[in-house]
């Protein structure tokens, strides 16, 4: 505890003495018999002179009463604050006589109010002491004085007066850090374990080291842990918040949306970089969820499939520059073996599904002509081919234009009527 004045009135310790005794020592000359006449004369014959020097002999005025105070000031240092704490302070009567000493006991002006005693009247005999208890209660850190008045009926010390002076400790809670009410850095200067020194314990409302950061902000960005009410995700890193910049693929969710960090497009698939199979993570219609939209450049799907080979048989459409007549269906490209008479291009040749021959006339059993459409030699039109027996030219007769060695040959029938 600092004190900061001390008022200090020395009160002399004052005990009355018997006042002076007065005796005749003067003796008359030797032989002086005049001298001894009178004296004899005056003590013998003088009864009243005889009864006025007894008295002035023998009798002693009376010496009390003699004030004494045990202490002329009262300091309180380093006390709690609140607590009251007496101290005892002993009026006595010293002298052995009659008369009590007689005590008005009363507060100084200015006297401030965290002193207090029993004021008022005290009568003390001869050769005895009381004990008056003056209490001190500090209600702040100031220095607080002040003085005990004592009026008395002692002539020699009509009045004394006891110096008061008491302050709190700055350090209430002993923790080595003086309270900030008197300048220090204590933020609770009731509770030891809370200083500048200690170690904070976080989300427990208590700022133990007193640092005034916010008990529920351990990374100090502004924003309270999550789990106790905040909006935080990681507490732990200052560069993790709502509103933060989020770095995709890092594994750390920078702005706590809580979305996947390997799915940027947000579309429920992890980028195939990073073990997902997105073949696009920064479009949320490719996914392999996703329906292809064919001859786009683009594989919605990520089948990894050409998106301009739709039936997947390797060969793009004619309609974009390729050789596959129809390009939604695989059996259908220029390796394809053709199926005649289908109806069917299968190898995109563009000839007649109906001409097998290839002499340019359709299969007379599919409407054409031809009939024989697996020899272009024969069609209708054909020279005949002599004696091939066959119907080169698709009339219906057979080497009709040729006779053979030992035909008959009738030229004329002659009918008789």
């Amino acid at each position: 505890m600092r004190l900061s004045t001390l008022i200090a009135l020395p009160l002399a310790m004052l005990v009355a003495c018997p006042g002076p005794t007065t005796k005749d020592d003067t003796a008359p000359p030797e032989g002086d018999t005049d001298a001894d006449s009178d004296a004899d004369t005056d003590t013998d014959t003088d009864s009243d002179s005889d009864s006025d020097a007894d008295t002035d002999t023998d009798t002693d005025p009376d010496p009390c009463p003699v004030l004494s105070i045990s202490e002329t000031s009262l300091v309180w240092s380093g006390v709690t604050l609140g607590e009251a704490i007496g101290k005892e302070l002993t009026v006595g009567n010293d002298c052995e006589g009659e008369t009590s000493l007689e005590v008005e006991v009363a507060f100084g002006a200015g006297t401030s109010s965290a002193f207090e005693a029993e004021l008022g009247s005290l009568s003390v005999a001869p050769g005895e002491s009381t004990v008056l208890e003056v209490t001190f209660t500090a209600p702040d850190f100031e220095v607080h004085t002040g003085l005990l008045d004592s009026s008395t009926n002692d002539p020699t010390t009509p009045s004394a007066s006891v110096v008061l002076s008491g302050s709190a400790s700055d350090d209430q809670d002993g923790d080595g850090y003086p309270s900030t009410d008197v300048g220090g850095t204590d933020c609770n200067d009731a509770d030891a374990s809370i200083n500048p020194g200690a170690e904070d314990d976080w989300y427990d409302g208590v700022d133990s080291n007193c640092d005034e950061a916010d008990d529920y902000d351990q990374d100090a960005d502004g924003h309270q842990h999550a789990d106790h009410g905040g909006d935080d995700c990681d507490d732990t890193d200052a560069a993790v918040y709502p509103g933060a910049t989020d770095s995709w693929y890092d594994g750390v969710d920078a702005d706590c949306d809580g979305a996947d960090d390997y799915d940027q497009d947000a579309d429920g698939y992890q980028s195939d970089d990073y073990g997902g199979d997105d073949c696009n993570d920064s479009a949320a219609a490719v996914n392999p969820g996703a329906t292809e939209i064919w001859y786009d450049s683009v594989d919605q799907d990520c089948d990894g499939a050409s998106d301009f080979d739709q039936d997947g048989d390797v060969y793009w459409p004619e309609s974009l520059g390729g050789v596959d007549s129809d390009d939604t269906d695989a059996s259908i490209n220029p390796a394809a073996t053709e199926v005649w008479y289908d109806g069917v291009d299968q190898d995109c040749d563009g000839a007649s599904d109906y001409d097998q021959d290839g002499d340019g006339y359709d299969s007379d059993g599919y409407g054409g002509t031809d009939c024989d459409d697996t020899d272009a030699a024969v069609y209708l039109g054909a020279g005949e081919t002599a004696q091939d027996g066959a119907d080169d030219d698709c009339d219906g007769l057979v080497d009709e234009d040729y006779i053979a060695y030992g035909d008959i040959i009738v030229s004329e029938i002659m009918l008789d009527s």
